[in-house]
């Protein structure tokens, strides 16, 4: 199943900022394609791994980094983190010195690896690199 994935001010609203990052997920050993379902309850179950509350797993969002300013990754997560084998050095900026800053350009990869984690591995994934865009025409077939 081909995601996409957008990081920072999704409603160009606010900020303005963001990064979209699109990702091809499959099933470990078969190139068939999981179902939303399955990759939304594998989110919810690392996260759970991680022992995150129910209340912190209930969501597909993050909790934290969720307003402007937020950039600080909380303590927990970094624990839960470690709990479940994902370290910390490969997602966040100034992790060694106990100031844990999101990295905008890894977020993605720190929800893709969560999901990972919760499927048992069952799940992988493959950063989609480059993107090829025809603009083919039919403006026309638009109109009323």
């Amino acid at each position: 199943m081909r995601v996409k994935f957008t990081v920072g001010d999704w409603s160009k609203d606010g900020h303005n900022e963001s990064d979209t990052y699109v990702v091809d997920i499959y099933k470990l050993g078969q190139f068939t394609e999981p179902t939303k379902a399955e990759i939304d309850q594998a989110f919810h179950d690392g996260c759970i791994l991680m022992g995150l509350s129910k209340e912190q797993c209930k969501s597909l969002d993050f909790i934290f980094c969720q307003e402007y300013g937020d950039n600080k990754i909380p303590q927990e997560v970094i624990d839960g983190m470690k709990r479940v084998g994902l370290n910390p050095d490969n997602y966040f900026d100034g992790y060694r010195q106990n100031e844990s800053s999101g990295c905008h350009d890894t977020f993605h990869l720190l929800w893709l690896d969560i999901m990972k984690v919760g499927s048992n591995s069952n799940l992988y994934y493959q950063e989609c690199k480059g993107e090829v865009v025809y603009h083919i025409g039919g403006y026309g077939l638009y109109s009323n």
